[in-house]
């Protein structure tokens, strides 16, 4: 991976087994190993914002990154050619 592109599709439950996120992790390795390009989030969002069933969210900045943070649940259900157009390696972790 290392100078790849990077997407990561991520929800709440996407944590490590001391409970931090998987993008706190993935966002420390930024830059060295590779580069993220975007994040993507399902039904309930990204970090959790619409915990209520069918409440569809827009994509947004990633206020520390810059990046797109990509709903998945919104106006698109799955990502677009232009959202993966960056990305080389696509991480998933949804448990």
């Amino acid at each position: 991976m290392h100078g790849a592109g990077v997407g990561a599709l991520l929800h709440p439950a996407s944590v490590s087994s001391h409970l931090e996120h998987a993008s706190h992790i993935l966002e420390r390795h930024n830059g060295d190993l590779f580069r993220f390009r975007a994040f993507f989030g399902p039904q309930h969002g990204f970090l959790g914002q619409t915990q209520d069933n069918m409440v569809e969210w827009q994509s947004y900045k990633h206020p520390r990154l810059g990046i797109p943070v990509y709903s998945l649940y919104g106006e698109d259900r799955e990502p677009t050619a232009e959202m993966l157009k960056h990305v080389d390696v696509l991480l998933v972790n949804l448990q």
